[in-house]
């Protein structure tokens, strides 16, 4: 990653993560969209797997990390979650962490279904940390310029399978 690009992911990540979550107005409709999307078939399956292969980098909750820049994966939406496992065992997405490449080699498509449907039925999870204010308003400066057309409500909600941000 650039110098430049990784500066911008700094105060993206810090923008999103000063953002509130669970918003109660819009808890019951992400839960009904859920539902609605899927069913959960082996959720025994995609914890053992998450904590053999996921838990150490995305946390024990699947929280993820702003600092190390590990996405969360708690809350987020079932399609993008499964849209990018495949993408990176396939070695569609060129940015994937060499890790996680080798770690999910081996899933089958039903794993990915299986580890999507557990993580998009969890709650959203934010994370406590110190934020920088100036990191936090160049981020939301970078976010309404780049990212808000599909990341939309700063980040708290999802348009077109793209990836919850805020938190």
């Amino acid at each position: 990653v650039s110098p430049l690009r990784a500066e911008a992911i700094a105060h993206n990540t810090a923008h999103y993560s000063a953002l509130f979550l669970g918003d109660p107005s819009r808890e019951k409709e992400r839960e009904e969209y859920a539902m609605k999307q899927h069913t959960l078939s082996d959720p025994a399956r995609a914890k053992s797997l998450y904590g053999r292969d996921c838990a150490s980098c995305h946390g024990e909750a699947g929280e993820g990390s702003a600092y190390e820049f590990y996405p969360r994966l708690s809350g987020q939406h079932y399609r993008y979650l499964l849209r990018e496992e495949v993408a990176i065992r396939d070695g569609e997405r060129r940015n994937a962490n060499p890790k996680m490449v080798k770690s999910i080699k081996g899933y089958s498509d039903a794993e990915f279904e299986a580890m999507g449907e557990f993580f998009s039925k969890q709650k959203l999870y934010a994370t406590s940390q110190s934020l920088d204010r100036a990191k936090v308003a160049k981020g939301a400066e970078l976010h309404e310029k780049n990212c808000a057309r599909c990341h939309v409500e700063n980040g708290k909600e999802i348009k077109d399978n793209s990836p919850i941000m805020a938190g």
